[in-house]
This record gives structure tokens, C-alpha cells and sequence, in this order.
């Protein structure tokens, strides 16, 4: 698991209104399948996209990133034999493999040029950092590792992961097993990024009134230390 988390490259595009000094250009020179894929589910998510949407093209890229060089599709009708690939999926990686941006990506990408909220648009760059973001671990739509990375990317000084604690299952909320899996990733996430990752497991309140969370400490981390569909 830490090998594969060393391998990956920033594959996403931040929304330009932290301006072009928070990061530099993540995009490589070359489109790949997996950070086309991974980049259209950005922006797809940036305007609010379905939940179901955005984990389709994440689901693609995770097939795609998970090809040998030479096992690589080169034709649409190839991509769409895959796991995974649709008709939308399978154009874009097409593209990609071909050198191409893909016209879609380049639609997304001027779209998302424009503010969400210009009026807003000084409040957010005084912003260091989220204190309240729910990963693919519960009920979010993002995995881990990518918030991170994209938090870095806008000059975040701290991301704090507050996925649901185990009452709220409806949100798919952690237990203390796999809270301590999630700590673990983390731990190698920060391992690799210089914005801090803090451990903030969300609590829930019953109808009575009483709190409840996992029994864990819930201190920040910045080390390895850790608790005893196809479209």
C-alpha cells in the first residue's frame, strides 16, 4: 500500500481562484488516461456534480492506472471492453492515449476559470485551511490521498478529515477498525505532502442528547502514529 502511494502524481487541477501563484501547473505534459479521467472528476465535482458521476471517472481512472504500459487501449471500442468504461470514460482515455485534451476536458476547464462566488472571492484567499471534509471512507465523494493533494496544490496550511462516526451508518460512518485503517493511510498520505493531515473524526448525537464517537485519541497527525457505476 505505501509503494503505490509513492507512485502517484499530482493528477488534478485546482480551481484557479487561490490564484496562479498558490501551484504551479500539475498537469503533465502529456495526457495520460488516468490524470485526464481523474481531472474531468475534479471539475465534475467542483460545479456539484452527482456524487454517482464523479465516482464513475475516478472508478476508470483506478482501472486505467492499474494497466501495464504495454495492455494500454488505443481505440475507444478497446476502452469501452474495460471495467469500469462507458461511452464518456472511454473518449476521454482515447484522447489521452492519442496526446490529445480532450475537447470535453478543455469545456470543463474553462468553465471552472470562473469564480463560484465572486463576492466571496476575498474571504477565500485569506482561508489556510478546511476543518470539515468527508473522504470516500464514509459519505464523501473524494478520495483521501486527493483532497490532500489538492489542499496542498491551493497553499492549505491544514486539512482536517471528519468523516461520520459509526451511528450514522446510513453515511457509511467508521468504525474503530477502520478508523485505524484510515489513520494508516493518513499517516502515508503525510508522509508525502507538507500540508497537515488532521485526524478529526466527526461525532454524532443520539435523540436523547448523547454524543457519541470512536474511543480513540483524536489528536492531529504528522507522523505514522496511530490507535491500540460506468458512465
Amino acid at each position: 500500500m505505501a509503494s503505490a502511494y509513492r507512485r502517484r502524481t499530482t493528477s488534478v487541477r485546482p480551481p484557479p481562484t487561490a490564484g496562479p501563484q498558490a501551484y504551479s501547473d500539475p498537469m503533465p505534459a502529456l495526457p495520460t488516461p488516468e490524470t485526464v479521467l481523474r481531472e474531468y472528476a475534479f471539475w465534475l465535482e467542483r460545479e456539484r456534480a452527482d456524487t454517482y458521476r464523479v465516482r464513475a471517472f475516478r472508478q476508470a481512472a483506478e482501472v486505467a492506472a492499474a494497466l501495464e504500459p504495454g495492455a494500454v487501449p488505443t481505440t475507444e471500442a478497446q476502452w469501452r471492453a474495460l471495467p469500469r468504461f462507458g461511452p464518456k470514460t472511454a473518449a476521454l482515455a482515447a484522447a489521452a492515449v492519442a496526446g490529445e485534451v480532450p475537447q470535453a476536458l478543455a469545456d470543463r476547464r474553462a468553465a471552472g476559470a470562473a469564480s463560484l462566488a465572486p463576492a466571496g472571492d476575498g474571504l477565500r484567499a485569506l482561508l489556510r485551511g478546511d476543518l470539515h471534509t468527508h473522504t470516500t471512507w464514509s459519505d464523501g465523494g473524494s478520495p483521501l490521498w486527493e483532497m490532500a493533494e489538492v489542499a496542498e496544490a491551493l497553499g492549505h496550511e491544514y486539512l482536517a478529515i471528519t468523516d461520520h462516526s459509526p451511528r450514522l451508518r446510513v453515511a457509511n460512518g467508521l468504525t474503530r477498525e477502520r478508523l485505524t485503517a484510515q489513520w494508516e493511510e493518513i499517516a502515508l498520505v503525510q508522509e508525502m505532502r507538507h500540508v497537515r493531515v488532521l485526524r478529526a473524526p466527526r461525532s454524532t448525537s443520539s435523540a436523547t442528547g448523547r454524543w457519541t464517537a470512536p474511543t480513540t485519541s483524536w489528536q492531529g497527525s504528522t507522523s505514522s502514529s496511530r490507535p491500540s457505476t460506468p458512465t
